[in-house]
Order: C-alpha cells, then sequence, then structure tokens
C-alpha cells in the first residue's frame, strides 16, 4: 500500500471545484513496480509504458469512494495521454475482460485507447488494474509521457475515464478524470539525462567522464 505520493517526475492533481471526487488515481509505469516514480523514465529507442488505474485508492493512498454509494467497479476505460518528444507506435490491451476495442487514434500531441466488455457489463471488483502497455518510439528530446483529462481525435472529444457501477456525478456510470478524480502521475526524460541517453555526446560522456 502507498503511504504518500509517488515520487515521479511528473505528478499531477486536476483541479476539481466544487464537486466531491471519488478519489481514483492512474499513473504509468516503465519498470514493472505497478507504481509510478523517479525509475519510470520514458525509454531510448522503441519503449513500452503501462498504464495502470487504482479504483480503491488515491495517489496519497487514501481510500476511494463512490460519492453515490456503489461499488467502484471497471467494466471499460478510455485513457487519453498527452506525448511530448515521443511517438506512440501502438497500444497492447492487458484486460482480457475487455475484448472490444474503442480504437486507438494519435491527433498531434495526444494518442487514446480503450477497450470495453460487451456492453459494459462485464465488471471488475474495485482494485489496482493494469490497463494497457503504450509503445513508444524516442530518438531526442526530453521526452514526456502524461494522462490528461480530455483532447479532441478528429474534432471528437474523447476523455480519461472508466465505465463502473458508480453512477458518477453525472448520472451515467461513467468516473472521469477532472471530474470523478483528479490523481495522475506521468513518465519524462528530464533534459540532462536525454542528452545521456541520447546523443552522441551524451554518450560520449557516460562512457569515459567521471561520474
Amino acid at each position: 500500500m502507498r503511504n504518500s505520493l509517488p515520487l515521479c517526475f511528473v505528478c499531477f492533481t486536476v483541479a476539481v471545484i466544487a464537486t466531491p471526487t471519488q478519489a481514483q488515481y492512474i499513473f504509468t509505469d516503465v519498470d514493472g513496480s505497478q507504481q509510478c516514480d523517479a525509475a519510470d523514465i520514458v525509454q531510448h529507442g522503441d519503449g513500452r509504458l503501462d498504464v495502470w488505474i487504482d479504483t480503491t485508492q488515491n495517489g496519497f493512498g487514501e481510500p476511494a469512494v463512490c460519492a453515490t454509494g456503489e461499488d467502484l467497479t471497471i467494466s471499460s476505460y478510455e485513457v487519453v495521454m498527452v506525448l511530448e518528444q515521443v511517438t506512440a507506435t501502438g497500444w497492447e490491451n492487458a484486460r482480457p475482460e475487455f475484448n472490444q476495442s474503442l480504437g486507438f487514434q494519435t491527433e498531434g500531441r495526444y494518442v487514446r485507447a480503450g477497450y470495453t466488455s460487451p456492453g459494459a457489463t462485464t465488471h471488475l471488483a474495485p482494485g489496482l488494474y493494469k490497463l494497457g502497455t503504450l509503445l513508444t518510439h524516442w530518438d531526442s528530446g526530453c521526452p514526456m509521457v502524461v494522462p490528461v483529462t480530455s483532447a479532441l481525435f478528429s474534432a471528437k472529444k474523447h476523455s480519461t475515464e472508466f465505465w463502473s457501477r458508480c453512477l458518477g456525478l453525472d448520472g451515467d456510470y461513467t468516473i472521469r478524470l477532472g471530474d470523478e478524480f483528479s490523481d495522475t502521475c506521468g513518465s519524462i526524460v528530464p533534459c540532462d539525462a536525454a542528452e545521456d541517453l541520447g546523443t552522441t555526446w551524451g554518450k560520449i560522456k557516460k562512457h569515459y567522464l567521471p561520474k
């Protein structure tokens, strides 16, 4: 169990004003630790970045509750992420219970992916779940991958959200980042580290210069 906010490079709390939050937590993981921390940097070249959601607690490890009293189950998901100086090349669904794709799209700086069970009727109990893996490619620059509330794809708005038995603030059984919950954590490579990993001079420094 977490007892403090993860020490990741990019941790955000989305501002939610005058609405009760249900306090879920969505985050990226690169090193397989099932948490988001400073070790979770975008991989050079072809990489893999797992996306997790915890429907039972927030980023501080505090319990999450459904504001309307139902169980915080999950029966479908959609994830929207912003990417800087890194390319999304695909998405691998990690939830075999959800076998119907809601689509994979990239547009500008944004990428979205989602999967559902037939009719969103297969509900997983409240818990920590790996949703899928974003396939990436990074050559140079200072890359960043962070879950965000929403973005436009082909002029249609898509949001980071999951479907649940919890009624939700809008009464549509949809739990949305930025409305019902706010805690996110993403992955970056700081510019100094990016130079070391991705440039000829960085490789020379890494090989010859003292640490």
